[in-house]
């Protein structure tokens, strides 16, 4: 797994950024087993937030552009 660097943002520097579009936000629960990989594909032009262990999901290659992390720093050490 590549590593990736913390960013840290004000949550106000977002305000009506990306006014009027839509926004995905993905999970990492359990029910992602049952979605195809290939349908996060068809994500890559819209804005989405990846959330927590997204980033560790072993078979998804989707690389939002929004994290929302709440296990930190679990989350970012390396194996």
């Amino acid at each position: 797994m590549e590593k990736v660097a913390p960013v840290t943002a004000s949550v106000d520097s977002f305000h009506n950024t990306h006014n009027g579009k839509r926004l995905f936000i993905i999970g990492c629960g359990p029910s992602l087993k049952h979605v195809q990989p290939q349908l996060f594909n068809k994500l890559r032009d819209e804005q989405a937030f990846g959330v927590n262990y997204l980033l560790r999901w072993e078979g998804i290659k989707f690389h939002p552009q929004f994290w929302a992390v709440d296990e930190w720093p679990d989350l970012w050490s390396v194996d």
